[in-house]
């Protein structure tokens, strides 16, 4: 087993955040249902399993401070965000990174089996080492993803299409808006490094960075350059009278 879950880690090393179709990947949870070929494991998306997460958040179910505690003793969720269900359901892609390569090294072990062994190992490691993190647990950068609240994205970027456009972001622009804006979030998360006495931290996605993102995206509309030429021709034209009138009164 210890050889299995070493091979899954130095797997790890260098995999990034999944892409939508690599979200698809279907992953044996543990759970089974009965089908008329028998008694057959249960498959989930990590989006399903993510909605799973918040699920339970909203319920107050204890199954979520199980969940979150377990990821914060393997190190995939900085103790502070345990009470940030959406954080906590954006960083279960990190243990299923994991799961997957462990998976692909040989291991039989369905994910609620290998998430629970793997954070109680962690956690008894750490016990008795009397440090964050022990020879078997995760000790890798841990990732936080951080979400704009989507009223706050169609407040901003309609005030910025006001500015630059001269009216509102319409509906269809601005759902495509909010999707880029959630990718660009996933791309650039805030990184934590932790080593005996020193954290370090990589700052993720700003707000002056989330301002450009949606700068940039307002003006790649075509209605953008029009208007810039339209007001500048406006200008021009009211500049040109008010220097009549200026002549005229003198």
């Amino acid at each position: 087993m210890d050889d299995i879950v070493l091979a899954a880690l130095e797997a790890l090393d260098g995999i990034g955040i999944q892409t939508e179709a690599e979200e698809e990947i279907s992953i044996p949870v543990g759970s089974t249902y009965q089908t008329g070929a028998g008694v057959v494991p249960r498959f989930q998306t990590l989006s399903q399993m993510q909605m799973n997460v918040l699920s339970w958040a909203s319920n107050r179910s204890p199954e979520y401070t199980t969940f979150a505690q377990n990821m914060v003793d393997a190190g995939f969720l900085p103790e502070s965000a345990m009470d940030q269900p959406t954080s906590a359901a954006n960083n279960l892609q990190y243990p299923v990174q994991v799961f997957q390569a462990y998976r692909a090294g040989g291991g039989d072990m369905d994910f609620n089996e290998w998430f629970d062994w793997y954070s109680s190992t962690a956690r008894a490691q750490r016990g008795s080492s009397g440090i964050g993190g022990g020879s078997g647990a995760y000790t890798g950068p841990v990732r936080s993803i951080t979400e704009m609240a989507e009223s706050d994205i169609r407040k901003t970027a309609n005030n910025i299409a006001i500015e630059l456009l001269g009216a509102p972001v319409e509906d269809k622009e601005m759902e495509r808006i909010i999707k880029k804006m959630r990718k660009a979030e996933q791309e650039q998360p805030t990184i934590t490094t932790r080593s005996t006495g020193k954290t370090v931290t990589e700052q993720g996605l700003t707000a002056q960075g989330r301002d450009d993102i949606l700068r940039d995206l307002i003006s790649d509309n075509p209605e953008y350059e029009q208007f810039q030429v339209d007001t500048t021709v406006l200008d021009s034209m009211l500049d040109f009278v008010n220097r009549k009138k200026q002549v005229a009164g003198g």
